[in-house]
């Protein structure tokens, strides 16, 4: 019999292995404080992503372009230039090292109990970045056909078609390895 602490885990196999145990505040599935970390870890994601295309945007604009800037840039001022720089280099700062802490300590307890994978707000999270970085990488591969046959296919357009889909494919490539690691791991087919 069980005492009143432990849980027992649902059992999918057939053989007579014996049913995992856990305390309750050991529970395999997470609780509050892994959904609030997984929050956090994803929105520190998205402003250290978003900030990173920006300032590289910006670089493919001011170094790369045919021109030295292009027209609908002409008006910005340096000064402009510096603030735009340097609060993109604010956020980057600020939420690539969250970011980073985050993810370590959640893949390492995810490694060490992989049954955290069933969190459902690590799934959400992870389905919810899946789709937003597919419709991006959608819109820019439209984007990019478009203006192939239009014929408005410039050095400075593939720059910036190359820095969305590396930022946006390596963010999908890994969430969608890990979903498919989570199935694999979870014997879901």
């Amino acid at each position: 019999f069980l005492e009143d602490d432990e849980i027992p885990l649902p059992h999918t196999s057939t053989n007579d292995t014996p049913v995992p145990k856990y305390n309750k505040e050991e529970l395999p599935t997470g609780n509050l404080w892994d959904a609030f970390e997984h929050i956090v870890m994803f929105i520190s994601l998205y402003i250290f992503s978003t900030s990173l295309a920006l300032i590289l945007h910006y670089m493919v604009d001011k170094y790369l372009s045919q021109t030295a800037l292009d027209s609908y840039n002409s008006y910005r001022s340096s000064s402009m230039d510096d603030e735009y720089i340097t609060s993109c280099l604010s956020a980057i700062i600020v939420a690539f090292p969250i970011f980073l802490y985050l993810f370590r300590k959640i893949t390492n307890r995810t490694l060490k109990n992989p049954l955290l994978r069933k969190n459902r707000s690590r799934k959400l999270l992870t389905y919810m970045t899946l789709i937003g970085t597919f419709i991006i990488l959608v819109v820019q591969a439209i984007t990019t056909v478009y203006s192939f046959l239009n014929g408005n296919i410039t050095f400075n357009f593939l720059a910036h078609f190359a820095v969305t889909c590396a930022i946006s494919g390596a963010i999908f490539g890994y969430y969608f390895s890990e979903v498919k690691e989570d199935r694999r791991q979870l014997n879901i087919i």
